[in-house]
């Protein structure tokens, strides 16, 4: 096969560096080592008890290479040897001349179309709980299927103790580019999803995305869910009573017949406030409760939705087969399980498993470094293309750890976008009008 000069894409073959060859050889030294030490969680994850809770380790940001192959691709632009991924011919032509539409509602964008800025009233308009669902899971086949890349989140520290964050993704089958980047500082959050298209290279909208990002990790959840916690799942406890802990709720009750749900947070007003505003939306009592354990023990199905730092779901508390979605935490000294609560799951599930390596607080500290632990760890959207398994049996317990990718943002932006077209909504800003970006 013959590709275009000017595709921007070559194929190239990478031998296993030597530097993962000696890693591995210590690998094996390590695992050995750990199956003499360590204590066997449910999930067969070894978790040391000596100094459990003292010690702190930094993993490495680009561990997940998976098994080596001796075709990849890789992309002008990146750097290093992390970012490779087998590819098949039909795939790299998808990336480079890729012209179809998506979702069935935008055709082909017009050379030079202006930018549209597209606001979260207006987010709020065009996208609900069931299209974040819908939009989520098809990407997570997809990413199963490698016509999804996902670049895990970087941060730059600023004054003031504050943050900038960035992550990206590009839908090689449907051509699109997206970048979600935000700023945390002074207590304030700040959120944007630029979306670009693949053949033109363009700017298709600038998208304010604080509640487009708190419904994708919502429906992550619920998708998590769907594959993971009991078909007879009736009774949900949600720790926290922000916006993420209410898209929590709601995207848990879409996918499975609720009874009732229980609400614990630090502030008592708002407990109450939560538990009024939820029952309404999603149709079932939601009862607020004095301490988190009076709400998770014997719930089926436990969402963490917190800022706290310290473990706010303890394992004495869970009953037996629950469904965990553990949201909050996503700093690597962080956490929202303890020990014993990640030690008595039998199976673990991420997002992505080199960003829960950086990020993952309430793995990275029950882990404690050991490298066998990551062994177990499934990816959702193997779990949900079936190239792995979820739950098997009703006796499991089951924990989902999600940090946040940038396909999920992507994703949704597309499906907004979409909309956004249709309705005739967002405002046209004139990038590049004067013909200088071409």
């Amino acid at each position: 096969m013959r590709l275009p000069r000017a595709a921007g894409v070559h194929l190239v073959c990478e031998e296993k560096p030597l530097r993962d060859r000696v890693h591995r050889k210590q690998s094996l030294r390590t695992t050995a080592h750990s199956r003499r030490q360590g204590v066997q969680g449910r999930a067969r994850i070894p978790i040391p008890h000596h100094e459990r809770r003292q010690r702190r380790t930094c993993l490495p940001p680009d561990r997940d290479r998976g098994a080596a192959c001796p075709r990849t691709r890789r992309i002008f632009g990146q750097t290093g040897g992390s970012e490779t991924r087998q590819t098949s011919n039909a795939l790299i032509w998808l990336a480079v001349e890729n012209r179809m539409s998506f979702c069935g509602t935008m055709a082909h964008a017009e050379k030079n179309q202006m930018t549209l800025h597209i606001s979260e009233a207006e987010v709020r308009q065009m996208l609900d709980m069931p299209r974040a669902l819908r939009a989520v899971e098809e990407t997570s086949r997809k990413q199963a299927a490698e016509e999804v890349v996902v670049h895990p989140r970087r941060r730059f520290e600023l004054s003031h103790s504050g943050f900038f964050h960035y992550m990206a993704a590009a839908d090689y089958s449907a051509g699109f580019v997206a970048m979600k980047q935000y700023t945390f500082v002074r207590g304030k959050l700040r959120f944007l999803v630029p979306l670009y298209e693949m053949a033109s290279g363009d700017l298709l909208a600038v998208i304010e995305a604080d509640y487009m990002g708190q419904l994708r990790t919502g429906a992550a959840s619920g998708v998590a869910t769907k594959y993971l916690a009991r078909e007879n799942s009736r009774v949900a406890a949600i720790i926290g009573t922000g916006g993420q802990a209410r898209t929590q709720l709601e995207a848990v009750a879409a996918v499975r017949k609720l009874e009732s749900a229980r609400v614990y947070g630090r502030d008592a007003a708002k407990r109450e406030k939560f538990s009024g505003e939820m029952s309404r939306r999603v149709g079932i009592p939601v009862n607020p409760c004095s301490s988190s354990g009076e709400a998770v023990r014997g719930a089926d199905i436990v969402c963490t939705a917190t800022t706290s730092s310290q473990p706010v779901v303890f394992g004495t508390d869970l009953a037996p087969a629950v469904h965990i979605n553990a949201i909050g935490a996503n700093h690597s000294h962080k956490r929202e399980l303890d020990d014993e609560a990640v030690a008595s799951a039998d199976i673990i599930v991420v997002d992505s498993v080199e960003q829960s390596r950086q990020e993952a607080g309430d793995l990275i500290l029950a882990f404690q470094g050991d490298e066998i632990c990551w062994n177990g760890v499934r990816k959702l959207c193997d779990v949900v293309a079936g190239k792995v398994s979820g739950r098997t049996s009703d006796s499991e317990i089951t924990l989902f750890k999600s940090n946040g990718i940038a396909s999920w943002d992507l994703a949704v932006a597309m499906k907004v976008y979409a909309a956004a077209r249709e309705r005739k909504l967002g405002r046209e800003l004139p990038f590049w009008a004067d013909g200088s970006g071409s």
